[in-house]
C-alpha cells in the first residue's frame, strides 16, 4: 500500500474543532497525511493562552501536530517529505518568516485560498482604518511597537502560489490578492467561503422558519482579540443597557422574542451576567439564522448566513460605539454593501426600523457573488475543489 503524501498547515493559533472543519482536514486526510505546525508558543503566547481549547488534546492525537518552541526546529519539521503547504500564519513575525523562507528554499508547492471576505476587508476601508489606527497609535504604544516590529517583514512575506482559490468576485476586483504571488503556472480554482461550505453541509437538514429575532453578537466588550491587540474595551454597562432597551422595544414591535447568537469564543459566565432575561445560544449562526424572522448585527461576518436565507437584516450602532476609532466605519461599510442604512440606538423611530427590515433580492444576490461564493464555483466543499486534481 502506497504511503500518503504529506499536506501541511502552518498556523499561529492552537487548532480547534471549528478550524478542523473550516480547513477541511477531514476531507484532505482521505488523500493525504495531515501535518500541523503550530507557531503560537514562540511569539504569540498571549494569544495561545486565550485561544487554547478543550479539543486540542484530541486533535494532537488525530493529526501529526508540532508545537514549535524554537525557530530552528522548523528545519527538521518542514522536511522534503512534505508535498504541499497551506500557510495560515500572518507572515509578520520572525518564526513565520523562517517558515516561509524554508518553503521558498525547498521549492515546495503552496496552496492559498481566500475562503471568502467581507466588506470590512475592502481596499478603501482598509486605507481608512490604517489612517485611524495610525492616529490612535500615538496613544497606544503597544500597537505602535507591534507595527514597527512587523514592518520589515512585509518585504519578504509572499510566496509564489501553485494553487489559488478565488472565493468571490471582490477578491480580484479589489486586488485583495497580492499580484506577486501569482505566476503563469498558478492554477486558479473558483470556490467559496467557509460559511458557504457550512451551508452546503447542512442545507438538507435545516428547516427554515421565523421563530425569533436574532442578534449576531460579536462580543464587543469581552472578545479575546481586544486583549491580544491591546484595544480599549467599550463601557460594558452602558453597551448592554443600550442593547437590552432596544431589544425590548423590538420584541413589542414585532411580537417576537430576541435570541442572542453569542460568539463561539465568548465567556459563558460573562454572557449569563450581562444578557439578563434574554436567551442566548452557542449553536451555529447558520442554523440560528435559518430560523430567524429578522437578524440584527453590527458588522458580523456571519451576516452571510441570513443573506443566504434571504432574511431581513438591521444594522445598528450607537453614540457609544461611534466613539470607537474602527467600529462605526466597519458597520457603515457592511450596511452599504446591501444598500442599507445604519440605525443609531440613540436616534431612531419605528419607521426607520420597519424600512430597514426589508429584503432586496438583487442586493442580497450581489453580496453573495461579491463576498461569499464565486459565480463559477460548484456546490461542492471548497477543499474538495482545491485538492481534486492533486495526487
Amino acid at each position: 500500500m502506497n504511503q500518503k503524501k504529506k499536506f501541511c498547515f502552518i498556523i499561529e493559533t492552537p487548532l480547534s474543532k471549528r478550524d478542523e472543519e473550516r480547513f477541511g482536514l477531514n476531507i484532505i486526510s482521505t488523500k493525504f497525511q495531515i501535518i500541523i505546525i503550530d507557531l503560537s508558543i514562540i511569539r504569540l503566547k498571549r494569544r495561545r493562552l486565550l485561544y487554547c481549547n478543550k479539543d486540542l488534546d484530541d486533535l494532537r492525537n488525530k493529526y501529526k501536530y508540532y508545537e514549535v518552541r524554537k525557530s530552528y526546529q522548523l528545519l527538521s519539521i518542514m522536511n522534503d517529505q512534505i508535498e504541499y503547504f497551506v500557510d495560515y500564519s500572518s507572515g509578520e513575525y520572525f518564526t513565520s518568516i523562517i517558515a516561509l523562507l524554508i518553503i521558498k528554499y525547498r521549492n515546495k508547492k503552496v496552496i492559498f485560498t481566500t475562503h471568502g471576505i467581507s466588506p470590512i476587508h475592502s481596499t478603501s476601508l482598509s486605507k481608512q482604518l490604517k489612517k485611524r489606527l495610525l492616529f490612535k497609535s500615538i496613544s497606544n504604544i503597544r500597537y505602535l511597537i507591534d507595527r514597527i516590529y512587523k514592518y520589515p517583514f512585509k518585504f519578504i512575506n509572499t510566496l509564489n502560489v501553485n494553487i489559488l482559490g478565488v472565493s468571490c468576485l471582490k477578491v480580484l476586483k479589489d486586488n485583495l490578492i497580492k499580484r506577486n504571488i501569482i505566476n503563469s503556472s498558478t492554477k486558479i480554482v473558483f470556490n467559496h467561503s467557509f460559511d458557504y461550505d457550512l451551508y452546503l453541509k447542512h442545507r438538507n437538514e435545516i428547516k427554515i422558519s421565523d421563530e425569533y429575532i436574532l442578534f449576531l453578537c460579536q462580543d464587543y466588550t469581552n472578545h479575546p482579540d481586544l486583549k491580544i491587540q491591546g484595544r480599549k474595551q467599550i463601557d460594558k454597562k452602558r453597551y448592554y443597557n443600550d442593547l437590552k432597551k432596544f431589544f425590548s422595544e423590538l420584541e413589542n414591535l414585532f411580537n417576537k422574542k430576541i435570541l442572542i447568537s453569542v460568539h463561539p469564543r465568548s465567556n459563558l459566565k460573562h454572557n449569563k451576567l450581562y444578557w439578563g432575561k434574554f436567551n442566548f445560544s452557542y449553536e451555529k449562526s447558520l442554523i440560528l439564522s435559518a430560523k430567524a424572522s429578522i437578524v440584527l448585527t453590527h458588522h458580523s461576518t456571519a451576516v452571510s448566513f441570513p443573506i443566504i436565507y434571504k432574511k431581513p437584516i438591521i444594522f445598528f450602532t450607537s453614540n457609544l460605539i461611534n466613539n470607537n476609532f474602527v467600529e462605526p466605519v466597519r458597520i457603515k461599510e457592511m450596511a452599504s454593501s446591501l444598500n442599507k442604512k445604519v440605525i443609531n440606538l440613540d436616534d431612531y423611530n419605528t419607521d426607520s426600523i420597519l424600512s430597514s427590515s426589508l429584503v432586496n433580492n438583487y442586493d442580497y444576490d450581489q453580496y453573495i457573488s461579491n463576498y461569499v461564493k464565486h459565480p463559477n464555483s460548484k456546490d461542492i466543499n471548497s477543499w474538495e475543489l482545491m485538492i481534486q486534481d492533486l495526487n
